[in-house]
């Protein structure tokens, strides 16, 4: 029986040249869609019904081109080279994770705009979508004929560099908060009205700048962050200077 065209394509020379192109086309579409225009936006934030995990179109398109990477050799009869192409996809998502670092690091002195935002749920979709990936039944067979895939490595980085996001944000919230609070903690408690005195209760009018500010953050970054990351960010630990951080937001 004559071979297939699939093994010509499994021989060693040939295989290399395949993994060179597919690695330098890879190289090249992240480039150009982080680069593009509207590469931090999400191409369904008009559709809210659509929109859930608030993906910019960089960190979609990125996800694609892994599974179409996926598409093309998923049908190797070769398990060793299949293990090849998978390694050259760990390579590319750790590539990609690098970059969403340097642009973060770039928007770190504004983590409250957009971008920064953006650059926050790429990482929170990509880690989602991979965790997806793990249970799938291809990937685990794929487990089972290789040594380690590094899989737990990858999302770990993605889950660090959430975590170190989901932090910045929180004390740029908390500086903002604290500095607003300043005349609410300059207010003389023995010098206000007595409970007693008063029909209702009410705030303290030199405390509702800091509230003010709590809830437009709140909203902002609502609107900003998919559901999972608003909620794991106001149920952080708040910072306190020179004590563990127990206090929720």
């Amino acid at each position: 029986m004559l071979p297939g065209a699939l093994h010509i394509l499994l021989e060693e020379a040939v295989f290399q040249k395949w993994l060179t192109v597919e690695r330098k086309m890879a190289v090249e579409k992240v480039d150009a869609m982080l680069s593009a225009e509207g590469a931090w936006s999400s191409q369904y934030r008009d559709i809210s019904d659509m929109d859930e995990l608030k993906a910019p179109e960089c960190a979609e398109t990125f996800m694609t081109l892994l599974l179409v990477i996926t598409d093309r050799y998923r049908s190797l009869p070769c398990s060793r080279a299949q293990l090849s192409f998978l390694a050259l996809q760990r390579e590319l998502v750790d590539d990609f994770r690098i970059r969403l670092t340097q642009v973060m690091k770039e928007d770190s002195r504004c983590p409250l705009g957009s971008r920064y935002c953006a650059i926050l749920n790429a990482a929170n979709y990509i880690s989602t979508v991979l965790s997806d990936w793990a249970d799938n039944v291809f990937f685990l067979q794929l487990q089972q004929a290789a040594v380690t895939l590094g899989e737990e490595g990858l999302l770990g980085l993605l889950e660090r560099l959430r975590g170190d996001m989901l932090g910045r944000l929180l004390e740029a919230v908390m500086r903002e908060v604290r500095e607003k609070a300043q005349p609410y903690i300059r207010d003389r408690w023995l010098s206000l009205p007595s409970q007693l005195d008063q029909a209702t209760m009410s705030l303290s009018s030199s405390a509702c700048p800091m509230m003010l500010c709590l809830r437009d953050r709140l909203l902002q970054l609502q609107q900003l962050l998919c559901l999972p990351l608003f909620q794991s960010f106001w149920q952080r630990p708040v910072p306190v200077p020179g004590r563990d951080p127990v206090q929720p937001l």
